[in-house]
Parts: C-alpha cells; sequence; structure tokens
C-alpha cells in the first residue's frame, strides 16, 4: 500500500497511537466509542468509526477508509475522538496532504 493518499482512495488502513504530550502511549481500553473526524479541503465533514488495534492498552486505534472519506484534494484535517464512561476526549488535530488519482 502506498503511503499517499488520494481522493477516493478505499480499504486505507489508518493507524494512530494516542499519546500524551510527552510521547507516551495512553491507555485508552475504557474507551466505548471511537470516531476519526474528517474536514475535507472542500469542507466535507466525515467521520470513521475504529476499533483498537489490541486491547487499548497500547493507545493504538486503526480506521479503514470508505467511499467518501477523502472527498478534495489537498489539507484534510483529522482528529481521532474517544468516548468513555467518565466523558469525551478529542486528539489534536492531524493534517494529511490528499493527492488527485491520475
Amino acid at each position: 500500500m502506498a503511503c499517499e493518499a488520494h481522493v477516493e482512495d478505499t480499504g486505507t488502513l489508518i493507524e494512530t497511537t494516542i499519546v500524551d504530550c510527552d510521547g507516551n502511549a495512553i491507555n485508552i481500553s475504557a474507551a466505548t466509542g471511537i470516531t476519526r473526524v474528517f474536514n475535507n479541503n472542500d469542507g466535507v465533514q466525515t467521520s470513521l468509526t475504529g476499533s483498537f488495534k489490541t486491547d487499548g492498552t497500547d493507545g493504538i486505534v486503526q480506521f479503514t477508509t470508505l467511499v467518501g472519506t477523502w472527498t478534495e484534494a489537498g489539507d484534510c484535517k483529522e482528529q481521532v475522538q474517544l468516548v468513555f464512561p467518565t466523558g469525551e476526549w478529542s486528539s489534536e488535530i492531524y493534517h494529511r496532504e490528499i493527492g488527485w488519482k491520475l
């Protein structure tokens, strides 16, 4: 699989490790909901439901892109949102450059 992301790529596995300010993985195993929100360059917002890669103690979450995840080339802002029994938490905003397919 290529490292580049393109408009309408589907089946792309995205893995993210949730870390604290010192770069240490956070145990998120108590999360009851995992979502990744995408704000595309054209203003379209989409989201994917995610899962733990293992059991969440390593902080790794994963998502697989679907049709419509990336709708426009350019800067896509992405954020992981987690739901816990005690409240909700959002990650920092990630930037991903999305290219056109030839």
